[in-house]
């Protein structure tokens, strides 16, 4: 959260994208008692960095039961800014995520504690000199 503001003044358009969709509302998740999807991340957000929030594009999308990636989700962010999916890149705590990552860019960040731009500069600047040297 903390690298947000340093995000957005470098020009990084930003995102989120989960696989806690509104879909799970219902009879067993009401509205009245359950924030989930779009709702909670916005929450999340508004609360973690409000002068950012309306930064955001939220992907809120639960891909069925064996869905093991993210892909769908980007290409919906790729799409929404007018990006090539290749300019993107994923911070995920699911090494699944990670590691099936077509077209895009992905780093692993501690799933035990919260993110921080150092847990993943290392492998953010490996993926970028991979680029650029293959």
């Amino acid at each position: 959260v903390r690298c947000v503001p340093g995000l957005a003044a470098e020009g990084f358009l930003l995102a989120v994208a989960t696989r806690s969709s509104d879909e799970e509302y219902g009879h067993t998740r009401p509205r009245e008692t359950y924030i989930i999807g779009t709702e909670l991340a916005g929450a999340v957000l508004k609360e973690a960095v409000p002068e950012h929030f309306s930064s955001f594009f939220i992907v809120a999308r639960k891909l069925g039961r064996y869905a093991r990636s993210k892909e769908a989700h980007l290409q919906d962010i790729a799409a929404h800014y007018g990006v090539p999916l290749a300019e993107c890149i994923l911070f995920d705590d699911e090494l699944c995520n990670v590691r099936h990552a077509p077209g895009f860019r992905a780093v692993l960040v501690p799933p035990s504690r919260a993110f921080t731009l150092a847990d993943v500069l290392p492998q953010l600047r490996q993926a970028l000199s991979s680029e650029q040297n293959p």
